[in-house]
């Protein structure tokens, strides 16, 4: 977005500009002639002491102009406003946001929703607005990941910042309320980005619904070993680099896999793939294809807002394969109740607002494994 060079080059002006002599670069009006201009609709009054020498329609860069010279210099746009003018959003919406210092106690004005804050870093070029990684910060506020994950890779892509950046810009603040996933998406975790994903996959979607965790960075090597569900030495030995083929030079290596099943997870806890990822991952699920392993993609989302979903997508995949292990459901709507096996319908259900998930079955033949305990 181009911007213009100052307030005078959008027709605005305070009364003080208004009122000082032309030889100060002011221009020489008297109060009454100032107030002429106004009455008669040549010029437009946007805020107390701030007026537009124009009439007609009022675009938005005008009105957040206008928003700056009434707040004073200390004043810079922040939250959708800063994003707009960064291109991190499409619309800068109904109101102009503007940041002034912690101590400022100025009257607010229409049209505008004050912020307080000292912590913020500002780029003073005309429009003043918070620097770029303050203003991604301040837009991820959403409680769905999914949310989040957009527009931290939209932000990434442009490659104007980086993923320290923007922690650096989230660490400064004191509070906000999606630090701890932010942290998580952003990578901060000394395993990774994507090691940050598979703790909350192994935690909250696997541990918590009491299904298979399996084994962590399987080598593609071991996908020609036909392991079988009651042999768990295979996985080791596979791991160890025993199995038949481990010596063949291929370093890949997927996320998890549960060898006893021929079932991998790859973990997507990329913000944004490039090209060159993006034929990886192809080529890696051909390779599980062809050995006749079943792979399943998870992201943020799947983890983080729907791990119940997810797990009874495995759920029905496991006992499709042989599981005879019993799933259990979380949260209050399943307390201490556990379902079991091959003759019972198991449906996880996402429930919302901390419910965690209900277990509810359908018996399909013969008793039910896995009673209440």
């Amino acid at each position: 977005m181009q911007f213009p060079d100052g307030p005078r080059d959008l027709g605005l002006l305070t009364t003080t500009e208004a009122l000082l002599p032309r030889a100060q670069g002011g221009l020489g009006l008297t109060h009454r002639a100032l107030r002429w201009r106004v009455d008669s609709g040549r010029w437009q009054r946007l805020h107390s002491g701030v007026y537009l020498m124009s009439s007609g329609p009022v675009d938005w860069i005008t009105r957040a102009g206008a928003a700056l010279l009434a707040y004073g210099d200390a004043a810079a746009l922040c939250d959708r406003s800063a994003g707009y003018l960064h291109g991190l959003v499409d619309d800068p919406g109904a109101v102009v946001h503007v940041l002034v210092p912690r101590a400022a106690r100025p009257h607010e004005h229409a049209g505008t929703q004050l912020h307080r804050s000292g912590r913020r870093p500002i780029i003073p070029a005309w429009p003043a607005r918070t620097s770029y990684e303050a203003t991604v910060v301040d837009l991820a506020t959403s409680s769905r990941v999914d949310d989040l994950a957009s527009l931290l890779a939209s932000a990434l892509r442009t490659r104007r910042t980086t993923e320290a950046r923007i922690g650096m810009a989230l660490r400064r603040l004191r509070t906000h309320p999606q630090r701890l996933l932010l942290l998580d998406l952003l990578g901060a975790s000394s395993a990774g980005a994507v090691g940050a994903l598979e703790l909350r996959f192994v935690r909250d979607v696997l541990r918590r619904h009491a299904l298979p965790v399996g084994v962590g960075q399987f080598p593609a090597a071991g996908l020609g070993v036909a392991s079988r569900p009651h042999e768990p030495g295979m996985a080791r030995a596979v791991l160890a680099g025993g199995a038949p083929d481990a010596g063949v030079s291929d370093r890949r290596r997927f996320d998890r896999a549960l060898p006893g099943y021929r079932v991998l997870f790859e973990l997507d806890g990329a913000l944004y793939h490039q090209g060159a990822r993006r034929v990886a991952d192809r080529r890696k699920a051909i390779l599980a294809s062809r050995h006749d392993w079943l792979l399943l993609r998870y992201g943020w989302t799947e983890t983080v807002d729907e791990p119940c979903r997810s797990a009874a997508e495995i759920l029905e995949v496991l006992q499709e394969r042989g599981w005879r292990g019993a799933a259990r459901g979380c949260g209050p709507g399943a307390p201490g109740r556990r379902v079991g096996g091959f003759d019972a319908w198991v449906s996880i259900a996402l429930t919302r607002g901390g419910l965690g998930c209900r277990v509810r079955w359908i018996l399909t033949q013969g008793p039910l494994w896995g009673a209440s305990r």
